[in-house]
């Protein structure tokens, strides 16, 4: 939803910033027409259009997005602009809506005993796997620290360890957030973030992932986990349909990883040396099974595209995050000229002042100089 409405908003902006200064006719009329068009009294009124129940939040998979893009074409139209995809305003972004279903209670077994974890209450789970069953058998639990591989920060939760079909166990956020001397102190790095740990367990081979909650380090309390894990999640289609993923993806609330270590016989401060440089992982001796149900719905969620005729800019979302990179540095680039041309300016300007004031320092000589010709002095 938010995607939508900053489209919206940019598409406004672009559309006043895209056709002011057009040098023809032709362009100049449609100028014209968006000028008045676009105000703040129709961005509101479009805000309002949108945000209304009618339009049902603009959700993917819902008749509100149908309803969305085709509000946005028509307002495209009236204001007098071509399709940019043929003869279509829309680019087909496939998208896919998983809703999983885990087994309510997950057993985790160990030589010491059995620890039997209740769904939302103690994890969560799910699966970005488009697949409607996913069942994990035997898998052995590891704990692997931060589950970060940073060879920039010199730090490899994973070295030495292999993983494929295993379960991984990892803290979030990163080292930094402990040791202001690791990483980038209390500015947490992507390493820290719960995507980047299920991508690297899957580039890692692992089966599961589950990640242990901590309110400090991740900044929410466990409410926001186990709602955010409730209902549908969406991502985009993948080629091999998620297969590269790992089976399974979560969390465990903190008081179920205390268990968890518990069970494996091992003290929790096994938290405090995996805060530390050189912690290499613990194979915990302890096996857990998964079972996931999941709910596949596919669209294409199209998204708006505009296109102005003959010498004007093509612009869409995707184009714009595809090429934000080169445009940023260009917009650095020109900065840095405009840097450049004000330095030199200044010290020309320096430089003249320095001359006026040498000048200045001998005004009374210069002041004195008709004097000294009219009695025949030399000058």
């Amino acid at each position: 939803m938010k995607a939508i409405n900053f489209f919206i908003f940019g598409t406004l902006a672009t559309l006043v910033a895209c056709n002011s200064g057009t040098q023809e006719q032709g362009s100049l009329i449609i100028d014209d027409q968006a000028l008045t068009t676009i105000s703040k009294d129709s961005y509101i009124e479009h805000i309002k259009t949108l945000s209304s129940d009618e339009f049902e939040g603009r959700m993917p998979f819902t008749e509100g997005e149908e309803k969305t893009i085709n509000y946005i074409k028509n307002n495209f139209e009236e204001i007098g602009l071509t399709p940019g995809n043929g003869e279509s305003f829309f680019q087909k972004v496939p998208l896919v809506e998983v809703t999983s279903t885990p087994n309510k209670i997950l057993n985790i077994t160990g030589k010491n005993g059995n620890l039997s974890l209740s769904l939302l209450d103690d994890f969560v789970m799910g699966s970005r796997r488009q697949s409607e069953l996913l069942e994990v058998k035997n898998s052995d639990l590891v704990f692997a620290g931060f589950g970060i591989v940073a060879p920039e920060y010199n730090w490899n939760d994973y070295e030495g360890l292999d993983v494929k079909g295993k379960t991984i166990v990892v803290m979030v956020n990163d080292p930094g957030f402990y040791n202001k001397e690791l990483f980038k102190g209390e500015t947490m790095t992507y390493y820290g973030r719960w995507t980047y740990k299920f991508e690297e367990a899957a580039r890692q081979g692992a089966t599961g992932i589950m990640i242990i909650h901590d309110t400090n380090a991740a900044s929410y309390g466990w409410n926001v986990v186990r709602s955010g894990w409730t209902g549908p999640q969406m991502t985009l289609e993948m080629e091999d349909n998620g297969a590269s993923l790992a089976a399974f993806e979560g969390w465990f609330s903190a008081e179920s990883a205390k268990k968890l270590f518990d069970l494996a016989g091992i003290p929790n401060s096994i938290l405090e040396d995996a805060k530390k440089p050189g912690f290499k992982a613990v194979e915990l001796q302890l096996q857990t099974e998964a079972t996931v149900k999941n709910d596949i719905k596919k669209s294409v969620n199209n998204a708006a595209k505009i296109i102005d005729d003959a010498d004007e800019t093509l612009f869409n979302w995707a184009w714009w995050e595809t090429n934000f990179d080169e445009q940023a540095k260009s917009a650095e680039a020109q900065y840095q000229a405009l840097i450049r041309d004000a330095d030199a300016k200044i010290k020309t300007a320096v430089a003249a002042a320095k001359q006026a004031q040498k000048v200045y320092s001998h005004r009374n000589e210069i002041l004195n100089l008709p004097n000294l010709m009219v009695q025949g002095d030399p000058v």
